[in-house]
């Protein structure tokens, strides 16, 4: 859930500001992800490690589609619009990914060796 609220955050500054998905909501995506990561109990943090992908893409289409960022109203012209929204938050995504992947390995040692 707080993934997921750090991507809605993110997508609630992005409409605000009418700019297309990026820099904003990948801060939040990143943010969310972290905190996620140390809230959750140390044996389920790997569960995280797929959530934020899922939610910048959702975060991202509806704020390009709020938005009004699109290049255009046709099938083809959100497509191109929506694989640019994809890409420019291509690195947030990775470095959540990541981030969730480090923290669930650490919590997971220090989890063992303290039993």
């Amino acid at each position: 859930m707080l993934v997921a609220a750090g991507a809605a955050l993110g997508l609630a500054g992005t409409v605000a500001t009418h700019s297309a998905p990026g820099a904003l909501l990948g801060l939040c995506l990143v943010g969310g992800t972290a905190l996620a990561a140390l809230v959750v109990r140390p044996g389920a943090v790997y569960l995280l490690i797929p959530v934020p992908p899922l939610a910048y893409l959702v975060a991202a289409t509806v704020a390009g589609m709020v938005g009004g960022s699109a290049a255009g109203t046709s099938r083809s012209a959100l497509a191109v619009s929506g694989a640019q929204w994809l890409a420019s938050g291509f690195l947030a995504m990775a470095t959540a990914s990541a981030l969730a992947a480090a923290l669930a390995v650490t919590r997971g040692l220090c989890w063992r060796y303290r039993r």
